[in-house]
C-alpha cells in the first residue's frame, strides 16, 4: 500500500542554468548531476512507500517564493516551495 505523499521537484533542462544562478541554492553542478540526485531520492522514497508526486519547476518562480519567504535558496526550501505549489500556492 501507498501511503504519505512526497513532492519532488521537477527543474527543465533549459531552466537548470537560471536555478544555479540563484544565490545559496546548492544544486549539482551540472544537470545530469541533478537528475542523477533526482532519480535516487524518487527510489528512496518509492522504497518507504511513499506516493511520489514531481512537481514542474521554474526559477522565476521560485526566486519570487525566496523573496516572499525572505530566505536564502537551498535544497530545504526548494522541497518547501515544491510542497506550496503542489497545494495551489502561486509566487
Amino acid at each position: 500500500m501507498i501511503g504519505e505523499p512526497y513532492e519532488l521537484p521537477v527543474i527543465r533542462s533549459d531552466d537548470y542554468d537560471a536555478f544555479r544562478a540563484i544565490p545559496t541554492l546548492d544544486l549539482p553542478d551540472t544537470y545530469d548531476e541533478w537528475l542523477k540526485l533526482f532519480a535516487e531520492r524518487k527510489s528512496e522514497h518509492a522504497q518507504r512507500a511513499f506516493r511520489i508526486i514531481e512537481i514542474k519547476v521554474n526559477s522565476h518562480e521560485f526566486a519570487r517564493y525566496l523573496a516572499a519567504k525572505r530566505t536564502p535558496g537551498n535544497l530545504k526550501t526548494l522541497s518547501d516551495f515544491t510542497i506550496e505549489k503542489s497545494l495551489g500556492h502561486h509566487y
